[in-house]
């Protein structure tokens, strides 16, 4: 369970990626420094459904910090109809831990960055905010899935203060919810 102490969440997660922070190179280009939070960022690139499932969680509050590092997999609308956001929300436990594994607390990852720390046709690792891990495959193509249903990043690579939000297909889901027919029949991937 977790608990709502977001230092000490954010600490503990902070120590876990430390490895994969260091792994990025150093010879890569800076990221420019964007004015807008993430919370502007889904609301200008109408991520509206999204944003209104971390309202509902009161998680919006984690994404209010100038320095922040997140790397955000953030669904489009179409991936978050009606039905599936009543489905979400009528559980807010299941809702906070779905939508903290849709948030790796520690990097800004670009998809380059991502691609640089993921040998091809293989998987990396991420620990998200909610304590499990987020498979990110890299194809032979060079695209990439997300989590264990394998969502794609539709639109990649928006800054947000220091963070990154990747626009996905759907939600990605946990190992322990790829196989739920209520939440894959509900929610498009």
């Amino acid at each position: 369970m977790i608990q709502r102490s977001g230092k000490a969440i954010f600490l503990v997660f902070v120590l876990l990626n430390l490895q994969l922070y260091f792994v990025q190179s150093s010879s890569e280009e800076a990221k420019p420094n964007s004015q807008e939070s993430i919370a502007d960022v889904l609301q200008t690139f109408e991520l509206t459904n999204f944003k209104s499932l971390l309202c509902k969680s009161q998680l919006l509050g984690l994404f209010q910090g100038i320095g922040d590092q997140f790397t955000v997999f953030a669904p489009t609308n179409d991936a978050l109809p009606l039905g599936c956001r009543q489905l979400l929300e009528s559980n807010t436990t299941s809702l906070e831990n779905l939508l903290l594994y849709q948030i790796i607390p520690i990097g800004g990852f670009t998809t380059g960055n991502l691609i640089s720390n993921i040998q091809p046709a293989k998987a990396a690792n991420f620990t998200t905010l909610e304590g499990s891990r987020l498979p990110i495959h890299l194809l032979q193509n060079g695209s990439l899935r997300i989590g264990y249903n394998n969502v794609s990043i539709v639109r990649a690579d928006i800054v947000a203060f220091s963070s990154v939000v990747q626009i996905t297909s759907g939600l990605a889901l946990p190992s322990y919810l790829v196989n739920n027919t209520a939440v894959l029949h509900t929610c498009p991937q």
